[in-house]
């Protein structure tokens, strides 16, 4: 049975060079490492812990790079991953593949890195790794594992590293492809969404060859570079990552993570969010984003249901009928600070939170009967279609192709749209200025976030999306994206729990209305949920849940949006 490798006994070295004095910069490249290193951390995929994946983007001396890789090699037992991304060349005199470094000039390779430097300090007494796996993204990097270019006799000498594996972007003879307008190389590119997507009715782990092939009938069916491996002793055969695209099996363990490592719930780990610059080093303490919003105030009271008089024909019906199940079941969108925290003590707190106790309260149930239902973006909709929850409470934002598939009660919160860039840019002050130098822009899946830039850049490749907004700003932090999307009552957060290291732009755009989500058979709880909202507006409930929430950062609140419908 094939087995992981033992995230405690393996360790990663990704080394991306994308800016040169003389070469022509590859942006490209030293995006795609970091993004590399997000993937085999994720606990989904691998889950290395990160103090075990050392990134190095633009190293400043072929010694950074082996000393890297020699001390990681040295710790490694299980596997040792080594990746390394940028301009190759090849020296005419001695037929040998360079890895260019920042200062390297082509006609002078001793300013370069030479890939036999590397490979000896693969091979060296220290290092205990059994199994190793080579990743070579550049032009020509297929001499790594001999061929037409290698000399009489030492083909085999190009990879003679025990238990290893070398995959390459190229054959011997080709450059490598950083497509022009693509957020990542070709290869890397192609590698990322096998790693981060899966495969398609493959194995439940995909080991090298898998990915291999995968690689090779991608980029051949796009007319590009393609990819070359060899291996020895069984290298081919190393599962890497657990398939993402397989269905779901029986629960895994979590990772291993290294002593004094915590997670803090609610904002999901600030420690793993702000590992940023050149080299990740281990997670260092900062700030939780929870610190400055619901989880930091006293409990809020609980929310007191509307009086008889307010109790409207449609929030009589529709508690008769709810009440009949026993519980209450809220769909929420976690990870949004000031909106859904889940804090220390376990429970849920934020505004969207108080607002589905507010609706919870006046439909008859209390707080110990409601079932909150944590929803990944994507998932949403179809929650309230199949009626797994009552309705959600999630940031959906209320637009016409929603209220065809849902109904939507309110809206509930009205906020405009913002971006997120390092507190260093001068760059973007305002959502024209993605016009200039066309930079990345992340967006959380499935959100209207995306759809909000389409007047503003001029590439769809601009808009990269990940799963969460945690995802985004940890990307934004290590300078694999320039700029985050999101709403501004969600950014303004990030701006004052991560001081001094990122800003919110002072121009917004659009405006997003955000309502609750239920099933488009069930006008009565509709209804209901629209009445609720109203009466909440009125009596106070509504400006105490933004009291005790967002009202931390963005003080100004009205009433309550203006309900439609």
């Amino acid at each position: 049975m094939k087995l992981l490798a033992d995230v405690t006994r393996s360790r990663a070295v990704l080394v991306g060079t994308g800016h040169y004095r003389t070469l022509p910069r590859l942006p490209a490249v030293p995006r795609g490492t970091h993004r590399l290193a997000t993937a085999l951390t994720d606990p989904r995929a691998w889950g290395l812990p990160e103090p075990h994946c050392r990134v190095l983007t633009d190293p400043g001396s072929a010694a950074t790079v082996l000393d890297a890789v020699r001390g990681a090699a040295a710790e490694a037992s299980d596997l040792l991953v080594l990746y390394l991304a940028g301009h190759g060349f090849v020296d005419p005199d001695a037929d040998e593949l360079y890895l260019a470094l920042p200062a390297t000039e082509t006609d002078r390779p001793w300013t370069a890195l030479p890939y036999e430097w590397l490979r000896r300090a693969m091979r060296h007494p220290t290092v205990r790794a059994r199994r190793k796996l080579i990743v070579l993204d550049c032009c020509y990097s297929g001499i790594a594992l001999g061929g037409s270019l290698s000399t009489p006799g030492r083909l085999g000498d190009r990879v003679a590293i025990s238990g290893a594996c070398v995959l390459t972007a190229t054959a011997e003879t080709r450059t490598a492809l950083a497509p022009r307008g693509e957020p990542y190389t070709a290869f890397t590119g192609e590698l990322l969404t096998i790693l981060t997507d899966g495969v398609p009715g493959g194995p439940d782990l995909l080991d090298v060859e898998t990915i291999y092939h995968q690689l090779h009938a991608r980029l051949q069916a796009r007319n590009r570079p393609l990819p070359q491996m060899r291996s020895r002793n069984g290298g081919h055969r190393i599962p890497l990552v657990r398939n993402l695209a397989a269905p779901a099996g029986p629960s895994l363990p979590a990772p291993a993570r290294p002593r004094g490592s915590r997670l803090v719930a609610g904002a999901a780990a600030a420690a793993a969010l702000l590992t940023s610059a050149d080299t990740v080093p281990p997670p260092v303490t900062v700030p939780a984003v929870n610190a400055v919003f619901a989880c930091t105030n006293p409990a809020p009271r609980p929310s007191p249901a509307a009086t008889d008089a307010d109790t409207t024909a449609a929030i009589t019906q529709a508690r008769e009928t709810l009440t009949a199940g026993g519980r209450l079941t809220i769909g929420i969108l976690p990870g949004r600070p000031g909106h859904t925290e889940r804090c220390p003590d376990g429970r849920w707190r934020g505004f969207d939170v108080a607002i589905g106790e507010i609706i919870a309260s006046d439909l008859g149930f209390t707080p110990e009967r409601i079932t909150w239902a944590p929803l990944a973006a994507v998932d949403r909709l179809t929650a309230v279609q199949n009626r797994r929850v009552d309705f959600v409470a999630g940031s959906m934002a209320i637009t016409a192709t929603r209220k065809q598939q849902v109904s939507f009660a309110g809206p509930y919160e009205r906020s405009a749209q913002t971006l997120l860039v390092p507190a260093g840019d001068t760059t973007i002050n305002s959502p024209e200025d993605l016009h200039t130098g066309e930079p990345t822009v992340c967006a959380i899946k499935n959100s209207t976030g995306a759809d909000g830039l389409t007047p503003y850049i001029t590439a769809s490749a601009q808009i990269t999306t990940r799963d969460t907004i945690d995802d985004c700003v940890r990307d934004l932090l290590r300078h694999t994206v320039q700029a985050v999307t999101g709403d501004r009552s969600l950014l303004i957060g990030y701006d004052q729990a991560l001081a001094g290291r990122v800003r919110v732009i002072t121009s917004s755009f659009g405006e997003t209305a955000y309502g609750i989500a239920v099933a488009l058979g069930d006008p009565t709880l509709r209804q209901a949920v629209h009445d609720i909202l109203a009466h909440s507006y009125h009596d106070g409930r509504y400006a105490r849940a933004w009291k005790d929430s967002l009202g931390r950062v963005i003080p100004e609140v009205d009433t309550g949006p203006q309900l439609t419908g």
